[in-house]
């Protein structure tokens, strides 16, 4: 991967990120349906780990280049 495009997907986690919380937070106050808001979460999980994983490579390139 080019880093622009690993800085794209960086950027795009972060945002998917985001609005899964929010969703989240819109189904404790309005739906109160305890298996979506498990879904959710799961979700959620899965991109911060991968967001977690493309930190750290980009960690390292950083790294490489200094």
């Amino acid at each position: 991967m080019k880093l622009k495009e690993i800085l794209i997907k960086r950027d795009q986690l972060k945002n998917h990120i985001y609005a899964l919380k929010r969703a989240i937070t819109l189904c404790h106050m309005y739906m109160k349906d305890d298996e979506m808001i498990q879904d959710l979460e799961e979700i959620k999980e899965e991109l911060e780990n991968q967001l977690d994983e493309l930190n750290n490579n980009l960690t390292t390139i950083e790294e490489m280049e200094m």
